[in-house]
């Protein structure tokens, strides 16, 4: 009795999305909790996951070119359009992701950057310093 047969990758992208606003493809599979980025598993049991995006920009234009990101252009992290992802050199997809100033217009720099334990969040120091003194005040007994 031969092995269990294996579903092609995309006929896997294209069962587990469905179409979206602005010509999207909308992930209706497993996505990570924090991000939201769709993943699928890369078939077989134990042999891990793979992230639909990058999967699907691969079986449409070809490898991923080395120290490239998939970046989304239409925004919306969920679809694997391929039309809508670009690869995008990596220092410009964290230019475009990261910006150069906290909400308030303070720079970040590394003197000026904190960056929370928990979930590595950039803060700029000026605007945790400011908060950290509203949470005493409101927390003070």
């Amino acid at each position: 009795m031969p092995g269990l047969q294996r579903t092609p990758m995309a006929i896997r992208l294209d069962r587990l999305s469905m179409p979206g606003e602005g010509g999207c493809r909308i992930w209706t599979g497993n996505c990570l909790p924090k991000k939201g980025y769709p993943i699928v598993g890369k078939g077989g049991h134990g042999n891990g996951n793979a992230y639909a995006h990058r999967v699907a920009y691969v079986l449409a234009f070809g490898p991923i070119p080395d120290g490239f990101d998939i970046h989304h252009a239409c925004g919306n992290v969920k679809c694997i359009n391929p039309e809508h992802l670009q690869a995008l050199d990596r220092k410009l997809h964290r230019a475009m992701h990261h910006p150069a100033a906290c909400p308030h217009g303070h720079e970040y720099t590394a003197e000026n950057s904190y960056y929370r334990p928990a979930d590595g969040i950039r803060m700029c120091k000026q605007c945790r310093k400011l908060y950290m003194r509203e949470y005493y005040l409101r927390h003070k007994r």
